[in-house]
Order: C-alpha cells, then sequence, then structure tokens
C-alpha cells in the first residue's frame, strides 16, 4: 500500500490525507483494471477439452495488490509444460510438453508479450480517468 507520513501541520496533514485517498485510488483502479484485463486475456487463450480450466481462472485481493490464478489442480501441467509424453493434443517443445493449444502455457506468453504493458498502461488510465470524473 502506498502512503505518506511523516511530521505535519494541520493543512499540511489535511493535504497528506486527501493524498493518500487519491494513492489509494490509483492502487485499486491499478489491480481492478489489471486483474480484470489478465482475466479476460487468460479465458481466451485457455486450451478447451470440457471448459472446466477456462471457467476456473479467479482474482483475489492480497497484500498489495491482486493476485489472477486457475483453481484447477492440472493448470501447472499445462502452463509449466509438465506431460509426461507428446501425444495427439501434446507437443514437445524443448523445454517441456505442453498442450497443442497452448504451446508455452497461458500466463508465460502473456507477461513475456511487450505489448502487454502497454495495453494495461492505457486501460488504466482510462480506469484512472473514470474514477476521478466520478470523484
Amino acid at each position: 500500500m502506498l502512503s505518506i507520513n511523516g511530521k505535519l501541520t494541520q493543512s499540511s496533514g489535511i493535504f497528506l490525507s486527501k493524498l493518500n485517498r487519491i494513492m489509494s485510488v490509483v492502487e485499486n483502479a491499478l489491480g481492478t483494471t489489471v486483474a480484470s484485463w489478465a482475466l479476460h486475456h487468460l479465458e481466451a487463450v485457455t486450451p478447451v477439452d470440457t471448459g472446466t480450466l477456462k471457467s476456473m481462472w479467479i482474482d483475489q485481493k492480497v497484500k498489495g495488490g491482486v493476485s489472477v490464478g486457475n483453481v484447477m489442480p492440472y493448470a501447472p501441467t499445462l502452463e509449466e509444460g509438465l506431460y509426461t509424453k507428446a501425444g495427439a493434443k501434446t507437443i514437445d517443445m524443448g523445454n517441456g510438453i505442453y498442450s497443442t493449444q497452448a504451446k508455452q502455457g497461458m500466463i508465460t506468453p502473456m507477461v513475456e508479450n511487450p505489448d502487454v504493458l502497454n495495453q494495461i498502461s492505457i486501460l488504466v488510465i482510462e480506469a484512472l480517468d473514470m474514477e476521478f470524473a466520478n470523484a
């Protein structure tokens, strides 16, 4: 959590209180926006057999932000290429055996894509604009 503290006069205390509130709004907008974008993206790229994995992406507030993950026990197998052998639905990528529908996992390609930071930055700015327009 972002905060500013120090020795305060009454007027500087009021200012810093308002600034801390603004920083809290920014932090919340950032976490919510990034989590929402990540969930939408991950649902779109998740391999589908029965659809269970795709429907089990969750976000939750944690100390200092938001965490995004999948609760299915086999999610790490797809993400990290942990299949034991290549077959009709899997492929040996040299660094692991992955689903043919997610040849480098689901999260890794997202975080390694340089365009992702730009996309998220635009969304955060839009979210902050809306948040402060309503304040």
